[in-house]
């Protein structure tokens, strides 16, 4: 192979490492701003920070606090307005514009710089064909337009249009969907048919993919469904969709929303005749005033509370008598709010304001065709002069490029030789591990078993071998003097006691080994009969419960789980100090749980060293080998609580 093929091959590796490396930041910044579009602001997070430049990523979550926030904590949101830097490139600028145009928009409600922002980030988006924010700007103007009366109409239809000719994912359809059936709500007196229809579209859609829809979607769904169906009579329908509004959890993007339901509710049960219902829903609406827009809340709530207070019927439910003055006080207040606002003026600057902006945005598109056909003739001219120079700077480049192309594959091989003998390493370590802990289990069980043999010699020798050794005497001293003694049946009488008691003896050590649990009763009547040996011999009182214990289960298991639930016993009664215990037993699908509680003077979790004997490191240990857990859990002078899980065989 050639120095020219290889040094072709090596320059291809570095053009695909480079467009894989870009594809994946585009497609970065593509989740981000779908996932703003669509109102997911954790994922919205969590991919900025996988973004390679920290100065966007800042400027990501900004914009996505200030559109989760909406416009409801402006203390918060000011600290974003002023941390915004221009100028850096295109991505930047977009973003600062539109941190900027949505703080006017939800904090300010100064249209003018808002308008000026958006049009920047519009502009530039289309100019680099950055698709999604130009509709993340686009959004922002008919959120804007929506606030704004009839004589925005127009400008808002424009806009609608030219973000529905960008829809690419269901997130973009929904909000088109909604902001149309916005736009036929403004003109609802020019054609109802129209706006009926909309209203139906959004039903459909929303039935369709309620559950693909992210919830900042679906409660402007919910409250203008239940809006449509309260002005056309259906009123249970529309009390479903508004009470769907109202479950929401109170976060800053429900609030204009459960203003708006609960005023939508009021006016429903008022429409019933049920003025107590209704006045209970618009007091209640008051506790969702939209702060970033405190005027235009308090117009609507006088202005629905005037409609409810004129009703004649609730006059004459109502016991005040000044009910038309307080309706006529009310819709006072909204007209005096309303021109505060200045809604009329403000729909005029906006709407000469946004002319002048598409005129100027066509002249300077005119302005960049005729300097875009100067540079064209410029380049020709200088083209035959610099093909040298570019033809110099190619190879240079081609030669670099394969250098390093040969650097990052070298040093990708050498990290690759490092992580397999990292993993290697780590598995080394895993395995003496697990072996570790198999050998303490091992340990833990021999211990265990060590100290029933002790417990089991001595019961033998103490008990057994005493009474034993006396019938061995009692037998001799018949066999020597049987023929001297006056009464030997009361002596063989006696001699058949002592065999009885050694036989009694032998028959209780034999119960203690196998721990009570029998073949005919099992683990629950062994451990209610520890219980009532421990209560008659001590001071301490021990309560057994269970729950679920109906099936038996295997009986080396059963006399396993005796021999912890024994030690805990031992424990509480040699070291708590405890009048009260409780053991409790829960058998729940294929798990048994074990809690035993005293309330005697408790210990320092993770400082108790071990005594001779079992110690809760074995009973750990015991437990881990079943596949188990345990949690112990005390406080000095407040007792002990522990718990333990089994899993059970089926």
């Amino acid at each position: 192979m050639t120095i020219h093929k290889i040094i072709e091959l090596l320059l291809f590796f570095v053009v695909i490492l480079n467009s894989v490396i870009l594809l994946g930041q585009e497609t970065i910044s593509e989740r981000v701003t779908e996932n703003l579009i669509s109102g997911d602001s954790i994922t919205v997070i969590n991919e900025s920070k996988k973004m390679n430049d920290l100065q966007q990523q800042k400027k990501i979550i900004l914009l996505n606090q200030l559109i989760n926030n909406q416009g409801q904590k402006p203390t918060e949101d000011s600290i974003s307005f002023y941390q915004t830097i221009y100028k850096t490139n295109d991505t930047l600028t977009i973003l600062g514009s539109c941190i900027n145009a949505y703080y006017h928009l939800l904090n300010n409600k100064r249209n003018v710089p808002c308008i000026h922002q958006l049009e920047n980030a519009l502009q530039i988006a289309k100019d680099s064909n950055n698709i999604d924010f130009q509709k993340l700007a686009l959004l922002g103007y008919l959120k804007l337009y929506s606030r704004e009366n009839t004589l925005t109409r127009k400008s808002f239809k424009e806009y609608l249009k030219e973000y529905e000719k960008l829809n690419t994912t269901l997130s973009d359809i929904a909000w088109s969907k909604y902001y149309n059936n916005l736009f036929e709500g403004m003109t609802i007196k020019e054609d109802r048919a129209i706006f009926h229809q909309s209203c139906k579209d959004l039903i459909k859609f929303i039935s369709k993919n309620e559950s693909k829809l992210k919830d900042h979607i679906k409660i402007r769904y919910y409250e203008n469904i239940g809006a449509y169906y309260r002005t056309i009579g259906t009123l249970d329908s529309a009390k479903y969709f508004l009470n769907k509004v109202i479950e929401y959890k109170d976060s800053p993007f429900t609030y204009q929303s459960k203003l708006n339901a609960f005023l939508d509710l009021g006016a429903t049960f008022s429409k019933e005749g049920l003025f107590n219902k209704a006045n209970f829903y618009f007091k209640n609406a008051n506790q969702y005033y939209n702060r970033s827009d405190s005027i235009s809340s308090q117009e609507l709530l006088d202005r629905f509370k005037a409609i409810y207070y004129h009703e004649p019927k609730a006059i004459a439910l109502n016991e005040s008598k000044n009910n038309y003055a307080i309706a006529y006080k009310l819709m006072y207040n909204s007209f005096l709010n309303r021109r505060l606002y200045n809604y009329d003026k403000n729909n005029l600057v906006v709407s000469e304001l946004n002319q002048q902006l598409r005129t100027a945005e066509k002249e300077k598109t005119i302005a960049e065709q005729e300097t875009k056909n100067n540079e064209l003739i410029l380049d020709k001219v200088k083209a035959d002069a610099k093909t040298k120079q570019i033809t110099i700077i190619l190879t240079s480049t081609l030669l670099l490029g394969s250098i390093i192309a040969f650097l990052v594959y070298r040093n990708t091989k050498r990290k690759q030789r490092i992580a397999e003998q990292d993993r290697e390493l780590q598995i080394q370590k895993t395995e003496t591990i697990l072996k570790e802990k198999e050998l303490e289990t091992i340990n833990a069980m021999v211990s265990g078993q060590e100290k029933e043999r002790l417990r089991l010699a001595g019961e033998l020798h103490d008990n057994l071998g005493s009474t034993l050794a006396t019938v061995r005497m009692q037998v001799e001293n018949l066999e020597r003097n049987l023929d001297k003694v006056d009464d030997p049946k009361a002596l063989l009488q006696k001699t058949n006691d002592l065999v009885n008691e050694a036989y009694e003896k032998v028959r209780s050590i034999s119960h203690k080994s196998n721990s009570g649990v029998m073949a005919k009763d099992g683990l629950l009547p062994a451990i209610e009969k520890l219980s009532r040996t421990v209560s008659t011999t001590n001071t301490l009182t021990i309560d057994v419960q269970d729950f679920g214990l109906e099936n038996r289960i295997p009986n080396e298991l059963e006399i396993t789980i005796f021999r912890i639930i024994q030690e805990l016993v031992t424990n509480i009664v040699k070291h708590a100090q405890a009048s009260e215990a409780t053991i409790s037993l829960t058998q729940h699908d294929n798990e048994l749980n074990i809690m035993v509680e005293d309330n005697g003077k408790g210990f320092i979790v993770g400082k108790l060293e071990e005594k001779d004997g079992m110690g809760l490191g074995n009973i750990e240990r015991r437990v881990e080998h079943l596949e188990g857990s345990i949690e112990v859990d005390s406080t000095l002078g407040r007792g002990t609580s522990i718990s333990i899980d089994i899993p059970l065989q089926e």
